[in-house]
């Protein structure tokens, strides 16, 4: 969709989860943000668990710029993050 030449792009900006198991009241409620870079790709995302600190994480992601081939929503770099710091990086490299 575009207004006045310029694309709209809508965002998912957080979602929440509800866990019942089998009751009338959720029993487990978990929180995630997203945050986008400039073409709409996800930058990051926070996953606030049952907002227990140890077990929220938090995802980088960075992409491949490649205008030659219009390649921009390749991740390059993913880091997964908790309160103890680095858990898990991912590279990826582009064939030229």
């Amino acid at each position: 969709v575009s207004s006045n030449n310029k694309a709209l792009f809508v965002a998912l900006s957080e979602t929440m989860e509800h866990y019942y198991h089998g009751d009338t009241k959720s029993r487990i409620t978990t929180h995630i943000t997203y945050s986008y870079d400039s073409l709409g790709n996800v930058a990051t995302y926070t996953n606030h668990a049952s907002g227990m600190e140890k077990d929220k994480y938090m995802v980088t992601i960075q992409y491949h710029s490649d205008p030659d081939n219009y390649l921009y929503s390749i991740p390059s770099n993913h880091e997964v993050t908790t309160s103890e710091g680095l858990r898990r990086k991912n590279e990826s490299s582009i064939n030229e």
